[in-house]
């Protein structure tokens, strides 16, 4: 327990580093010898000596001076010219890339050092180190939300342009795939690890295109690090047998096996009678004391077009993104027929009885799922309640029953204050709310 936890801490300490945009952690590999000329690698080094015109101080014969360069495609460079044209430092925008920036320094027209690259749209932006011409050093990238919680989406070390040892790669949620890249960038491999948001507890196993194919789960009890970047020791939990394997919902099947419990969520959450009232039914509860913003429970289900208003709409419905929604048909919402996620146990409240909030979570079985987070900090024992954010208009008569009640004993509305906000709902939504008043 107590390597597990000091191993944890050094990853969380490691992980805050590297994913700050603004960190210096642009490490530089060693000169080999092997690099040989270096090459103009076409995803880095758009440029060729076609340069048609330049404007400043400098000219064809200067040795250095400000100076815009603009190339044949169309993309013009902004800075310094340090031995003629092939030899600069400054910023390139790429017309032909709709606008992307490279801030960087150019060697024989080869990127040399740390450059950082600004995509377009929402293609994120990479600071990494360069060798003649070719990635050799740590390489960052990070979403273009940069400061969002999670926003590293891979750090790795390359050496003359290929990746060496072990990479992180970032989902959303703030969980982690580690291991070794592929031709294609992505984790592959027989040993290679997801992390879950807590860094501490993993799925190790055989990854293939940054997915599952199988593992068991364990725990991360050491850290070591090489080439700059951190390489976790795992223990594979021998008190369990259970294989994961990758489980994706389609529109008609929630899982092949529904059964199987998730073993993070089981050591969590626990299902039992809820203490709303007899007519709630089932609901979860915190089985661990945990903090806010800590992952709660997964949210999985069948896979439906969002916005879609069909016979398959039910209570248990929530939006995934704008693509897709995620429901538990009504065969399956007790635990007797499906438990391989228990989020949807989480019954509803209004106010300051809410205790959860919605999130979403990239996870190894399951794909990309609803889950759900601590609004706030939770005590072992406590039922776990969450806002399902039903429209009004839309809303089923219990929810419109629990509404009213909440107006009038935790806001202490009259009736016809009531009613006052159903009209307002009208003017701002066009839609008529009726309450059981």
């Amino acid at each position: 327990m107590a390597e597990a936890d000091s191993s944890s801490e050094k990853l969380r300490k490691w992980l805050s580093v590297v994913s700050d945009p603004d960190a210096h952690y642009e490490h530089e590999a060693e000169d080999d010898g092997e690099g040989g000329e270096g090459i103009r690698d076409s995803r880095y080094n758009k440029d060729t000596a076609a340069a048609v015109t330049w404007h400043g101080t400098a000219d064809a014969s200067s040795s250095s001076g400000p100076a815009t360069v603009t190339f044949a495609n169309g993309d013009y460079f902004d800075g310094e010219l340090t031995g003629g044209v092939f030899n600069r430092e400054g910023v390139v925008t790429r017309l032909s890339d709709c606008g992307a920036l490279t801030h960087a320094r150019w060697v024989d027209d080869q990127m040399d050092g740390v450059a950082v690259i600004e995509g377009a749209r929402k293609e994120g932006v990479s600071k990494s180190v360069f060798c003649k011409g070719v990635l050799h050093g740590i390489t960052r990238r990070f979403v273009a939300a940069r400061h969002r919680k999670d926003n590293l989406k891979m750090v790795a070390f390359f050496r003359h342009g290929e990746a060496r040892g072990t990479a992180w790669k970032g989902l959303l949620g703030g969980a982690f795939l580690v291991g070794p890249l592929d031709a294609e960038e992505a984790i592959s491999g027989e040993q290679a690890i997801y992390v879950y948001p807590d860094i501490r507890t993993v799925i190790v196993g055989r990854f293939e295109g940054d997915r599952l194919v199988r593992g068991r789960m364990g725990t991360i009890v050491g850290v070591a690090f090489e080439d700059f970047v951190a390489v976790p020791s795992v223990a594979v939990d021998q008190e369990s047998d259970v294989t994961v394997v990758r489980d994706v919902s389609t529109g008609r099947r929630i899982s092949r096996f529904p059964l199987q419990e998730e073993p993070w969520e089981s050591r969590h959450v626990e299902v039992g009678g809820s203490l709303l009232s007899e007519e709630a039914g089932e609901g979860l509860f915190a089985k661990v004391d945990m903090k806010r913003g800590q992952l709660v429970a997964f949210y999985n289900g069948v896979r439906l077009q969002s916005g879609r208003d069909d016979d398959s709409w039910s209570g248990y419905r929530v939006r995934l993104n704008g693509q897709v929604d995620i429901d538990i048909p009504g065969d399956m919402t007790s635990t007797s027929r499906y438990r391989a996620s228990l989020g949807h146990k989480a019954n509803h409240a209004f106010g300051k009885r809410v205790n959860l909030c919605w999130s979403r979570l990239e996870h190894p079985r399951f794909g990309l799922i609803c889950s759900l987070s601590a609004a706030r900090d939770i005590s072992a024992g406590e039922e776990l309640l969450v806002n399902y954010g039903v429209s009004m208009a839309d809303a089923p008569g219990w929810y419109k029953e629990l509404w009213v009640r909440f107006c009038r004993e935790d806001k202490g509305m009259a009736d016809a204050q009531i009613e006052e906000w159903c009209r307002m709902q009208y003017s701002r939504y066009g839609k008529w709310v009726t309450l059981p008043l």
